[in-house]
C-alpha cells in the first residue's frame, strides 16, 4: 500500500509541475443563450462539448438524442442537426444517448463516449424510469455529423435486472471523459 501511495504522490506531483496558470478577468453578466434546438429547454445533467473549428465553434448537446450545433459563439448556435438518435428497441440505449464527451483524432475523425440508459425491463413493460445505465462509445468519420460503432464499454457488475423493483439508477451515472497529455 506504501508503494501504491508513493507511486500516486509521485504521478500526481509530476501533473503539478505541468499545470497550467489563468488569471481571472472583471466579471460581468452574459445574456442567456438562445440556440435554435429541440431539446435546449431541458438543461441536461452532464455538460456540453465545445469544439473550435476555425472561426465556428461547434457543441455538441446531449439528450435522449444528442445534437451537434455550429455558430460564431455559444450565443449564436443557429445551425442544430440530431447527430446521435437513442437506440432502437432491444439496444442498450433504447432509453437515449447523452453524448457528453467529443476528442477530434485527426482529420475528420472524432471519438464519443456517451452516457446510455436501457429503459426495457422484461417483466415491466411500463418502466420508463428505471434504467439499466452504462457508458458507452461511439465514432465519427465526419466531424460529428453522423456515429456508428456504438458500443458499451462500461456497465453494472450485477446483470440487467428483469423488473422495475430495483433504483431507479440502477448502475453507471452520467459520464465525462477527460484527455490527458503529458
Amino acid at each position: 500500500m506504501k508503494h501504491v501511495l508513493a507511486l500516486a504522490t509521485l504521478l500526481l506531483t509530476g501533473v503539478l509541475l505541468h499545470a497550467q496558470e489563468f488569471t481571472l478577468g472583471d466579471a460581468r453578466v452574459l445574456p442567456e443563450p438562445k440556440p435554435n434546438l429541440p431539446i435546449y429547454d431541458y438543461a441536461p445533467d452532464g455538460h456540453c462539448t465545445v469544439l473550435r473549428d476555425g472561426d465556428k465553434l461547434t457543441m455538441f448537446w446531449p439528450g435522449h438524442d444528442s445534437h451537434r450545433a455550429t455558430g460564431a459563439s455559444i450565443f449564436e448556435m443557429r445551425e442544430c442537426i440530431k447527430v446521435l438518435p437513442m437506440g432502437e428497441p432491444k439496444d442498450f440505449d433504447n432509453g437515449g444517448a447523452w453524448l457528453y464527451s467529443v476528442f477530434p483524432r485527426g482529420g475528420r475523425r472524432m471519438l464519443g463516449f456517451f452516457h446510455a440508459e436501457d429503459h426495457e425491463l422484461p417483466l415491466s413493460p411500463d418502466s420508463k424510469w428505471t434504467a439499466y445505465k452504462s457508458i458507452a462509445r461511439c465514432i465519427s468519420d465526419d466531424l460529428g455529423m453522423t456515429w456508428s460503432g456504438r458500443a458499451q464499454i462500461l456497465t453494472a457488475h450485477e446483470p440487467k435486472p428483469e423488473t422495475a423493483k430495483c433504483p431507479a439508477s440502477a448502475t453507471t451515472a452520467s459520464c465525462g471523459m477527460i484527455r490527458i497529455s503529458i
